[in-house]
């Protein structure tokens, strides 16, 4: 198909980019569309890869989730079916944090409040009548609390209500998971390489500036970023097949505005 011959040409080409900048209307969607198609198909070839993983992990909910309390919010407060306080971990070893739903603790001071919960690595603390939870800053912690009188209704889980979740979640959950990534992902960074694209075509005007290119459209910056877009991508994913990790920082910034750079040189020996 062209469009496979145009991708590999954006890659080294300033014939192709000379071409995209002065004749080739409408080629910049198909390459934010073929850039959004081939992450998609990526990370959910990458779920679809781990499945085994996450079947295994899905078929321990429903051993986990027997043991959660049924809960019931009614006129702001919260009572469960088990001794106070119940934890929930999550993570394991030094990663391990908590979900912690103590009837019995009263929120009086935030600041002791927020001391307790960093000190414990309790990440969400549900009271009698408050949601709380720690969030964290670049320096510091803080806490948010919620008040479950805001729920306005009544409120219930219970056993039964955990263990549906639970057995679909053993039995679809990992297909599920995917088919909600590919759809949701999809439009997800669609709008996200439409939004990238027009960032980068204004850097790309101050580059023609500079250039003195001056007779190029709003609408041909477009073109050549979104061209541009599928190579700097995939030079700095690719130490990523050797098992090493993406380039980010200054480097992908230089690869980045090089691309550009080509893609506005190539139009002006043309324009």
């Amino acid at each position: 198909m062209k469009i496979f011959n145009d991708i590999i040409s954006s890659f080294y080409s300033s014939d192709f980019y000379a071409d995209v900048a002065h004749a080739r209307r409408g080629i910049g969607m198909k390459f934010i569309f073929a850039l959004t198609v081939i992450t998609i198909g990526l990370v959910t070839g990458y779920l679809a890869f781990y499945s085994k993983t996450l079947q295994d992990m899905a078929a321990a909910v429903p051993a986990f989730a027997a043991d959660l309390p049924a809960i019931t919010v009614k006129d702001g407060k919260l009572t469960m079916d088990k001794p106070s306080p119940y934890k929930i971990p999550i993570g394991e070893d030094k990663e391990r944090s908590w979900i912690v739903v103590d009837t019995d603790y009263k929120v009086t001071d935030p600041k002791t409040l927020t001391t307790y919960m960093e000190t414990n690595n309790v990440v969400v603390l549900i009271t009698a009548s408050e949601f709380v939870t720690l969030k964290s800053g670049r320096e510091t912690k803080d806490i948010e609390v919620r008040q479950l009188g805001e729920l306005k209704r009544e409120f219930s889980i219970t056993h039964k209500n955990w263990m549906d979740l639970a057995n679909y979640i053993a039995e679809k959950g990992v297909n599920a998971l995917i088919w909600a990534v590919a759809i949701g992902g999809f439009l997800f960074f669609l709008i996200y390489n439409l939004f990238a694209t027009f960032l980068g075509a204004l850097i790309m005007m101050i580059a023609a500036f500079f250039l003195r290119i001056s007779s190029l459209e709003f609408g041909t910056f477009m073109r050549l970023t979104a061209v541009a877009r599928i190579p700097f991508y995939a030079i700095t994913a690719a130490p990523l097949m050797l098992g090493g990790t993406m380039i980010s920082g200054g480097v992908s910034w230089l690869i980045w505005f090089g691309y550009l750079v080509f893609a506005v040189s190539a139009s002006k020996r043309t324009a």
